[in-house]
């Protein structure tokens, strides 16, 4: 069973296309919004939650954990894979099949925008080095609320994202990574801001998509097709996490919450 964890509500948007492409496999999803965002946290903490979200998973039947939130990946991923590979659980991130993908793409200059907290790791520069690719980062911190808020074709956000991307046309990348979940609810308008179809536009939830298809073509995870499990869980504020996976999923889910003790 698929385990997903996000600091809130923007990891919806993996399980979106998980489920689409798994529609058999079962689900566990976790936010956690009593920490929510993560790119506000230190990295101590950030391991911490992470390492609390797994656990809360695994113990519901999750033999297979995604870790949706990009911050959560740069900063947690090692800490969990030490954790519990040896226990048989899979540990997957967003980031690592998106690096492989860049390696293979002949992209030159790479824009990348995400959280303060994502941005500021640093960790596709760093796992990029020596590959010849000049990395720019952009810290993108009002977008996650606004999109949240449900502005996602509002003016104000397409101001603010269009402030946000300016230095990135300005450096001619000729790639940008959507490096937090939430994004992708305004890809159209990124692409728009963008405005050239030269800029190759990568959306980290597809690459993993990608990623676990063929790994379940090879039979290195096995899916229990049996298994008809979807559930959701909050650490705090369910009622606004269920009126907000509308804005992912186009409609609402039954949410429960849990106190894990943090």
């Amino acid at each position: 069973m698929f385990g997903i964890f996000d600091s809130g509500v923007g990891g919806l948007s993996v399980y979106r296309l998980l489920e689409e492409v798994f529609p058999k496999a079962g689900f566990i999803y976790l936010g956690d919004t009593a920490h929510f965002p993560y790119g506000e946290k230190s990295e101590d903490a950030i391991k911490n939650f992470s390492l609390k979200n797994a656990d809360f998973l695994i113990s519901h039947g999750a033999n297979i954990i995604i870790i949706a939130c990009h911050t959560a990946s740069a900063l947690a991923s090692k800490t969990l894979e030490r954790q519990f590979n040896k226990k048989g659980i899979k540990i997957y991130n967003v980031i690592t099949p998106t690096i492989e993908e860049i390696s293979h793409n002949h992209i030159k200059r790479l824009g990348v925008i995400g959280t303060r907290g994502m941005i500021q790791s640093g960790t596709y520069a760093k796992r990029l080095e020596g590959k010849g690719i000049e990395v720019i980062g952009q810290a993108c911190p009002l977008l996650v609320s606004l999109i949240e808020e449900g502005w996602t074709d509002r003016p104000e956000t397409f101001s603010i994202t269009k402030h946000y991307l300016e230095p990135l046309k300005e450096k001619e990348i000729d790639a940008l990574v959507l490096s937090c979940t939430h994004y992708s609810l305004i890809r159209p308008m990124i692409e728009k801001i963008i405005g050239s179809a030269d800029i190759k536009v990568i959306d980290p939830a597809k690459v993993l998509i990608k990623l676990l298809k063929q790994e379940i073509i090879n039979k290195k995870i096995i899916i229990d097709s049996n298994n008809k499990t979807k559930e959701f869980w909050v650490t705090d504020f369910p009622t606004k996490f269920q009126a907000l996976s509308r804005v992912f999923l186009k409609s609402e889910v039954n949410v429960k919450m849990v106190n894990l003790g943090l």
